[in-house]
């Protein structure tokens, strides 16, 4: 780390990849078209697999935005997904489209995992009166659901979810909304994320100091936001922090 930073009061977190581990979605994906392929004679799970991605392909450009901003909710997105990959495979079941839901839900509270990195993140904040934040895009349903199957909703002493303000990353506003909820001040609190566009961005737009966690070594391109300090995993985040507290 260079730079002359002083001890943040308040650790800001991303959500999505930076603490939740995603690499399992695709496998529980994987898993519910098995599961599809199970209940319908003479489908295939790689027919089930192929509808799915180009259903999702299809739909999720025309309401991401309102995804986001909590206009419609991930159930129901979920569910016109699996209905779009059904209708592809010649199925209009409205019980198989149940029952492809709750397995669906299920294969997803499996992968539901954090990084193996994250409880020694939380254990150092703990361990120094450090308040923690959660700033997070995503609509309330799918987040809090996400939140409450690792065990993380009652670890935050502030949340700002994109759906539940109607304001997301990188726009400062969310950020804000922490900084006024606990009282602290912009150069007090480092937001801890690993999207260049929306979190360090939007952290630097509200003049908190911005961490990148770039776990993949990813090569910053012409344009993108430069952030105050990168990290490659949140135990290296932690080895920077201790000296600013002895």
């Amino acid at each position: 780390m260079t730079g002359d930073f002083t001890a943040p009061k308040v650790l800001s977190l991303d959500f999505d990849d930076t603490l939740l581990d995603g690499r399992g979605m695709e496998e529980s994906i994987s898993r519910t078209c098995d599961f599809i392929a199970g209940e319908i004679s003479g489908l295939s799970s790689s027919e089930v697999l192929e509808a799915n991605g180009k259903a999702f392909s299809d739909y999720w450009p025309t309401i991401e935005a309102r995804w986001t901003l909590g206009l419609i909710d991930s159930a129901s997105v979920g569910r016109e997904i699996w209905r779009r990959t059904l209708s592809a495979c010649g199925c209009t079941d409205e019980l198989i489209l149940e029952a492809a839901l709750k397995a669906d839900e299920r294969f997803d509270r499996d992968v539901n995992v954090l990084f193996d990195d994250v409880e020694a993140l939380i254990d150092f904040a703990v361990h120094h009166e450090l308040r923690l934040a959660l700033v997070t895009n995503g609509p309330s349903d799918l987040q809090r659901w996400k939140l409450r199957s690792v065990g993380l909703e009652d670890r935050f002493a502030a949340l700002a979810i994109s759906g539940e303000l109607g304001v997301a990353k990188p726009d400062p506003r969310i950020f804000k909304k922490i900084l006024e909820e606990l009282d602290a001040l912009p150069r007090d609190v480092w937001h801890i994320g690993d999207s260049l566009s929306n979190d360090v961005a939007g952290a630097r737009a509200a003049g908190l100091v911005s961490v990148w966690l770039n776990r993949l070594g990813r090569i910053p391109r012409g344009g993108d936001a430069i952030p105050d300090i990168e990290v490659v995993s949140l135990s290296q985040l932690v080895e920077n922090l201790i000296p600013l507290y002895t």
